[in-house]
């Protein structure tokens, strides 16, 4: 939990440049450059003016992290190049309709749930981003189950639809916010709350856990992979990797998991998002998994 690494050069960057402390990330959060804080200033205000397309084409100059995980040195940013985790998950409300909502949620959120590290607003200001504590994980399911927990309670049980589960995805960019008004608690109390991945297999389907399941793991990181690499013509090849991964819906993936794989897949993709809203790929994705199940892929 002490350190974590870092990227600059934009979303297409997939090698860290370096590590970053947790006392130092949460530094620089409340204190940032003048040049940060004036590119934090113009993402602001086109979030508040509504241009969805110059906000993302401003907001992937600024650095990221990956709070959750360490990827080996000199590797690319995916799933099989994990080497650890931190014990670190980042939690992500979005969507507010001014900035004393989100101010509201941030406060409550520290407050009220003492796994909460930090909470602050994001660089919109209409959203509120948070690092909570969890067990240091030794595999990505296992994340993935904390993570589930965490949608149960913030989503589910709270009832807070700007919950975002895009962060799930354990590799997925925290961007660099500001906020000098950051919260942070020296003490926060591991939340371990695991909602497992519910199982459906068909009788007629019956898949050795342990033989196939890397197997599997390979195609949902395939469909990972194929969508951080859309740069261009966005649309049809999104389309097509979600048809790929619905084909594993009936016997191998959860629905519910896959329209998460699908909804990180899109915020994670900077010239996606600035070709269409959120909700257009979002629609696609439903309707391409959907073909998918039609016809279910058998290993």
């Amino acid at each position: 939990m002490n350190k974590f690494q870092y990227y600059t050069g934009g979303i297409k960057a997939t090698i860290p440049k370096g590590y970053v402390s947790l006392t130092s990330f949460l530094s620089k959060i409340r204190n940032p450059n003048p040049a940060t804080l004036v590119l934090l200033g113009s993402i602001s205000d086109a979030s508040r003016e509504g241009d969805k397309k110059t906000k993302t084409l401003l907001k992937n100059k600024l650095p990221f992290f990956t709070p959750s995980v360490i990827v080996e040195d000199g590797k690319p940013r995916r799933y099989e190049n994990i080497a650890s985790f931190t014990g670190l998950a980042p939690i992500d409300f979005d969507g507010f309709d001014n900035i004393d909502q989100a101010n509201d949620c941030k406060h409550w959120l520290f407050e009220q749930n003492t796994e909460v590290i930090c909470a602050y607003l994001s660089p919109s200001r209409l959203g509120v981003k948070a690092l909570v504590l969890i067990p240091v994980c030794n595999e990505v399911e296992e994340f993935q189950d904390y993570y589930r927990g965490l949608t149960k309670k913030y989503r589910d049980d709270f009832h807070i639809k700007q919950f975002d589960t895009a962060p799930q995805n354990a590799i997925l960019p925290l961007f660099y916010a500001y906020d000098k008004d950051v919260l942070i608690r020296d003490n926060a109390v591991t939340f371990v709350d695991k909602v497992l991945k519910p199982v459906y297999v068909p009788s007629e389907v019956v898949m050795n856990v342990e033989s196939d399941k890397p197997r599997i793991d390979i195609l949902v990181n395939k469909f990972f992979e194929r969508c951080h690499n859309i740069v261009d013509n966005g649309h049809p090849q999104f389309r097509s990797a979600c048809i790929m991964l619905g084909s594993l819906v009936p016997h191998y993936v959860n629905e519910i998991d896959a329209l998460a794989y699908t909804e990180s897949a899109i915020r994670s993709n900077g010239y996606m998002i600035s070709k269409h809203p959120f909700e257009t790929y979002y629609k696609t994705a439903k309707w391409a998994i959907d073909v998918g199940m039609k016809s279910p892929y058998t290993l």
